[in-house]
């Protein structure tokens, strides 16, 4: 398993940097590892259905119910169960945090007015 500290956003851009989220878990598809032949399984398996998925834009994560399934599927590959609870409240948790990120919000007042319902 890897740690996150940066994104990259769109092809060609700069890559942004995730302050309150270093250390976020994603898995080592280059690892000769048993849970990385079965991270890349679970992506082969769902590539293609969340492929078709149409998605708000990065900032809205927190209320994009299809990113929701994404972060399912992550979760599944990281070897969590994305049907407990306790799963689904942190994936909950990254959302919100990930989305009060000035760099990935771009401090735009329609996802912070959105953000505040979750405060």
């Amino acid at each position: 398993m890897r740690h996150l500290c940066a994104v990259n956003t769109q092809p060609g851009r700069a890559t942004i940097q995730l302050d309150h989220l270093a250390g976020l878990p994603c898995p080592d598809f280059t690892a000769d590892s048993d849970a990385a032949r079965q991270a890349l399984d679970i992506a082969g398996r769902e590539f293609d259905r969340l492929a078709e998925l149409d998605l708000e834009p990065f900032g809205f994560c927190f209320q994009d119910l299809n990113r929701h399934q994404i972060d399912f599927v992550a979760a599944e590959m990281l070897g969590l169960d994305p049907n407990d609870a306790r799963i689904r409240e942190l994936l909950a948790r990254y959302r919100l945090l990930f989305a009060r990120e000035p760099n990935v919000n771009g401090r735009k007042r329609a996802i912070l007015d959105a953000l505040a319902e979750y405060e």
